[in-house]
């Protein structure tokens, strides 16, 4: 008895020991991962962090960059990401041949999925030349080799680089901020109307630029292309409220951050046929409001049949009677300046003929109903129930 007594108490002592290895094992993980988003920044301004190892080769795709005359060999030019890491460290070689060049842009392509999935990018030293979009990049690592930059997308993603550096300079007259740090002092707020100024400081070093903050623009969307509305269901419908700057030709640049450059205020109701307006107000570098419409439109219907002739269309539709007071029915041709509308008021009718209408021509034909609401016909053009047909 005394004998499997000593051995019991062996055994649960050798248990107690393998817990107590694996609380330390486990503790001393938990304060590496709780150490590790702590970075302290070189007098450089840099992040100071070690050398990253490279994603491999594979997930990249190149092509010839310009030749490097000094060292007399070809260099590649990384043009696209095929993986699927949020952490995407780019090669200095491949091959045997340098990255002296990095072009990284959506595509339209079945690659855009792994593009928009990078959160971080760490570009190597010996590059000289980025241009790529950073729409959905928090972080991007520039080395000092860089001697020029072309980034667009959004004005939140912090750049790591060196103090002194093209990279910095670039960063503070873009309106970039650093992963060091940026303080900005505003001259001039930018508006709906026109642009504003700042001037950006590296806390670290104290290198100053003044940059251009572009003007905002915003707009409203729906549920259907071309039109800021929605169809009646009961209940309370919300417009999508988007917020963004513009260049000269009022070609949008990159989204304004909600909360840091502009709050919404929407309107109440929103339930009932007729339009409301949301209220845009900027803040922090830009100033200034903003009230933008949004719809809500009785139900659809849509176009049965449409009979043609030699200079004529019948138009028939589904009756749809539920709030609506009648039907337009809008049609164009290629030589048409501009589009044509007949109201038909009465909202039992189910059909209209389209006169006057030149032979063997297509016409865009669209139906939409509509109610009249303080004077005003509110309906939606929905693009799906348009249909192109040719007169005889």
């Amino acid at each position: 008895m005394l004998v499997i007594g000593k051995k019991s108490l062996e055994k649960g002592k050798e248990k107690v020991m393998k817990k107590r290895r694996l609380m330390a094992l486990l503790l001393s993980v938990c304060v590496g991962i709780s150490m590790f988003p702590m970075m302290a920044f070189a007098d450089d301004g840099s992040t100071g962090e070690t050398k990253p190892t490279a994603t491999d080769a594979k997930y990249f795709m190149y092509e010839e960059g310009e030749y490097d005359e000094v060292n007399d060999t070809e260099t590649y030019e990384i043009t696209g990401y095929k993986g699927t890491a949020s952490t995407v460290v780019i090669p200095d070689t491949i091959k045997g041949k340098k990255v002296t060049s990095i072009s990284l842009y959506e595509n339209d392509d079945k690659y855009d999925k792994c593009f928009a999935k990078i959160r971080t990018l760490v570009i190597p030293e010996g590059v000289k030349d980025v241009s790529l979009d950073c729409f959905y990049m928090k972080r991007i690592v520039i080395p000092q080799s860089v001697e020029a930059l072309d980034i667009t997308g959004m004005h939140r993603t912090i750049l790591d680089c060196k103090c002194g550096s093209y990279a910095e300079k670039w960063a503070l007259s873009h309106d970039f901020p650093l992963a060091s740090g940026t303080s900005t002092q505003i001259i001039a707020k930018a508006t709906f109307k026109k642009s504003g100024k700042v001037v950006n400081t590296c806390k670290n070093c104290g290198a100053s630029k003044e940059a251009k903050v572009y003007r905002a623009d915003a707009c409203c969307t729906g549920a259907y292309k071309g039109e800021n509305g929605f169809y009646y269901n009961g209940k309370a419908r919300n417009g999508h409220i988007l917020v963004y700057a513009v260049d000269n030709q009022d070609a949008w640049l990159y989204d304004l951050e909600k909360g840091k450059d502009y709050t919404v205020k929407a309107p109440a109701g929103r339930k009932k046929i007729g339009v409301y307006y949301y209220t845009v107000t900027l803040k922090g570098k830009y100033s200034g409001t903003k009230k933008l419409a949004m719809k809500v439109a009785p139900k659809k219907t849509k176009i049965t049949k449409i009979s043609r002739g030699k200079k004529t269309l019948t138009v028939k539709w589904k009756k749809q009677r539920s709030q609506t007071s009648g039907y337009q029915v809008l049609y164009q041709s290629a030589k048409m300046k501009k589009p044509k509308v007949i109201t038909v008021k009465n909202n039992k009718k189910t059909s209209v003929k389209i006169k006057k209408l030149k032979r063997k021509t297509k016409y865009y034909v669209c139906l939409r109903t509509y109610k009249n609401v303080k004077g005003k016909k509110i309906g939606i053009w929905d693009e799906n129930n348009l249909k192109i047909v040719k007169t005889k």
